[in-house]
């Protein structure tokens, strides 16, 4: 009987003793599993990201893109993110333009591309930079509001970061006078200049004393750039003399009895004469003509050749090709509609969508919101004389012929210059004058391109359009 207990008491204590190491064993086992859990975590979680980042390396300019993550440290320094989780660490090369930035106890992860340089974030940032102007970024200083966008104006917050002034809105008021461009003013605008007699130096027109303008200074006086000088004159030294037309103009100047943009101050201000092929699309090489000659004005850089898509009026401005409806396409069209498109929808240069001279679909290059153009606004200008100042106070301007003389349609065209003197004009000669104007069928036909055209010809003053405010990416 002893002997029994005995055996029974060494069989409890040897399934004791199994039983232990077994379960030793399991907790090992549950051990290593939870941490190669926890490592697989933390892989996952820089992968992720990684990949999130490289996508947006390959995107356009702009791009904007929020992962939900399960909760980590992440730490982005140069090149190298490092993702932190219960004590592992997972580290993996990320694209080089990837900000510097540490970002505690993250359950997301926001990645924003603008430009070049990708920011990250733990959550959606107020200021995207997606080129929309929202009220919350109005108070934010964010680019997408520069101007600043109407959106911001009358917010009752003056946000000078945005360019917001006490002239372009009314939540930056002045006590005094109100002159964005007087170096003396403060950061809205505000300056203690006013009453500033004639011939004096001036930055805005409300400095000037009652009945004066601020005025460009005659070319050859060099001392400063605009003084006080009656509308229409502008100051030389000794006194306020008459002025004749040029850009930028004075108020009330004299029109000149010739003006071309092809031979201003000695230098060509015009893109080069292009080709519309067997496409009718001469509205949309009107309308673009007349826009990158305006740029290259307004940017004072005689020469370059600013190179716009007309092939994105005739393909996404109104992909169909027929005049009922949209911009136009091969079939014709108005560039009137062209530079509504462009100030409203906005236009890529030629590079995003090369000409085609066909109406193809719209197929803009994968970059193409990095490379939209805009303007601020057009104007019909009607009346010879009207016209003439426009030209030379704003650009070439958009014009149509219709029908264009010898044949059944009409024609658009950019003008450039005029010439009273001129009493024989290649077409249309009446006499009084020309028009000088640049085509869209070649270097080989024309002037190199260029026509003058005879004051009035087929009412070729009817259809002129202006466009202001060229605006590059």
């Amino acid at each position: 009987m002893k002997g029994s207990t005995v055996s029974e008491y060494i069989i409890l204590i040897g399934i004791i003793l199994v039983t232990i190491i077994i379960f030793a064993s399991i907790k090992n086992f549950m051990g290593q599993s939870v941490e190669k859990t926890v490592g697989l975590g933390v892989r996952g979680v820089a992968e992720d990201i990684g990949l999130t980042l490289n996508r947006l390396d390959s995107e356009p300019s702009y791009s904007f893109i929020c992962v939900n993550i399960s909760r980590a440290n992440i730490r982005v320094n140069q090149s190298f993110l490092t993702v932190e989780k219960a004590g592992k660490k997972y580290t993996i090369v990320v694209p080089e333009n990837t900000e510097a930035k540490n970002l505690e106890d993250a359950t997301s992860f926001c990645a924003v591309k603008s430009g070049n340089t990708i920011k990250i974030y733990k959550e959606r940032p107020i200021c995207n930079n997606n080129f929309i102007c929202e009220p919350d970024e109005c108070k934010t200083g964010c680019n997408d509001c520069f101007g600043p966008k109407q959106i911001c104006v009358g917010d009752e917050f003056c946000n000078p970061t945005i360019g917001e002034n006490c002239v372009n809105s009314q939540d930056c008021a002045c006590n005094n006078t109100c002159c964005p461009d007087d170096p003396a003013s403060d950061e809205i605008g505000c300056t203690d200049s006013a009453g500033i007699g004639k011939g004096q130096q001036c930055w805005c027109d409300n400095q000037c004393e009652a009945g004066l303008k601020c005025n460009p200074t005659h070319p050859l006086f060099t001392n400063y750039s605009k003084a006080c000088c009656e509308p229409g004159k502008v100051w030389n030294g000794n006194e306020c003399v008459v002025s004749i037309c040029k850009y930028p103009c004075v108020e009330g100047c004299i029109i000149p009895e010739k003006f071309d943009w092809r031979d201003y101050e000695g230098k060509n201000w015009l893109s080069p004469v292009r080709n519309q092929g067997s496409c009718g699309s001469c509205w949309a090489f009107s309308a673009v003509g007349s826009v990158e000659g305006t740029y290259n004005i307004e940017q004072n850089t005689p020469g370059v050749n600013t190179d716009l898509s007309e092939q994105d009026l005739v393909s996404c401005g109104f992909p169909l090709g027929s005049l009922s409806g949209g911009a136009g396409g091969c079939r014709g069209g108005f560039s009137s509609d062209a530079l509504k498109y462009i100030r409203d929808e906005k236009i890529v240069s030629e590079d995003c969508f090369p000409y085609r001279a066909a109406d193809v679909s719209c197929n803009r290059c994968s970059s193409y919101t990095s490379k939209q153009w805009t303007i601020d606004n057009y104007r019909h200008v009607m009346g010879t004389d009207n016209i003439k100042r426009a030209i030379i106070c704003e650009g070439p301007v958009s014009a149509s012929v219709r029908p264009w003389p010898g044949g059944r349609m009409g024609h658009a065209i950019v003008l450039v210059g005029y010439d009273d003197t001129m009493s024989n004009c290649m077409i249309g000669k009446n006499g009084n004058g020309c028009w000088i104007l640049k085509n869209s069928w070649g270097v080989s036909k024309g002037d190199h391109g260029y026509y003058t055209i005879g004051y009035g010809t087929n009412k070729i003053e009817n259809w002129v359009y202006s466009p202001v405010g060229v605006r590059s990416p």
